[in-house]
């Protein structure tokens, strides 16, 4: 069977295609392959965290911060944390909610 040339072209795009999404998705900071746990957490004060920023316990990286947002009222800061594995967290006061994704 001769593959005609469309055919070989249908698959080059559709190789880039795929190519393109891994990587932008590599260059925001996140992973396809890996699944997370979301926490949201209230901070008064977040100086020198970014997005993208790992997150650590006892030097072990354990996820990133996706996203940081001011709540709306109160002025506080909510942090979003994707974390790979679950932990036992000694201070769950500081959690809000928790989503699978």
């Amino acid at each position: 069977m001769k593959i005609t040339r469309e055919i070989k072209t249908a698959i080059l795009v559709i190789a880039s295609i795929l190519l393109f999404i891994w990587g932008y998705s590599f260059l925001k900071g996140r992973d396809l392959f890996t699944s997370y746990k979301t926490f949201y957490v209230e901070y008064n004060n977040v100086e020198g965290l970014a997005s993208s920023a790992p997150v650590t316990i006892n030097g072990l990286v354990v996820g990133k911060v996706s996203s940081i947002q001011l709540q709306n009222g109160t002025g506080k800061l909510v942090v979003e944390l994707q974390i790979k594995t679950i932990f036992l967290f000694q201070k769950p006061a500081l959690l809000i909610y928790m989503s699978q994704d």
